[in-house]
């Protein structure tokens, strides 16, 4: 015999598409995750170029065109950069329907 929620069910169910109002801390702290699937071999293989991306070191040269092409031919790190850049675009877009005084609440996160 299976045993399900009968009664609650309509109220438990929740829809993700019906969230109207997300947590920017959330999004924030997911957004910081999205890095975390390279691991050792990310931070080995791809260092160079992902410490450039991310401005962290320049070298005496400068930065070349290939430091823009955040794919897996350039840096072996394009997954993550697109995913930490879907994050950063909606924070920035919650953070743009704000009221301006709690816009300020979040001056730091959004850049």
């Amino acid at each position: 015999m299976f045993t399900s929620c009968v009664d609650e069910f309509s109220e438990l169910n929740s829809d993700p598409s019906t969230i109207t109002k997300p947590d920017i801390r959330f999004l924030f702290t997911k957004c910081e995750a999205s890095f975390q699937p390279g691991d050792y071999a990310q931070w080995f293989g791809g260092f160079n170029d992902l410490s450039t991306w991310s401005q962290t070191t320049v070298s005496s040269g400068g930065n070349t065109t290939r430091s823009n092409r955040p794919t897996d031919e350039a840096n072996g790190c394009g997954y993550e950069v697109n995913e930490v850049l879907r994050y950063a675009n909606e924070i920035r877009y919650q953070i743009s329907l704000l009221p301006e005084e709690e816009k300020a609440t979040y001056e730091y996160i959004q850049y």
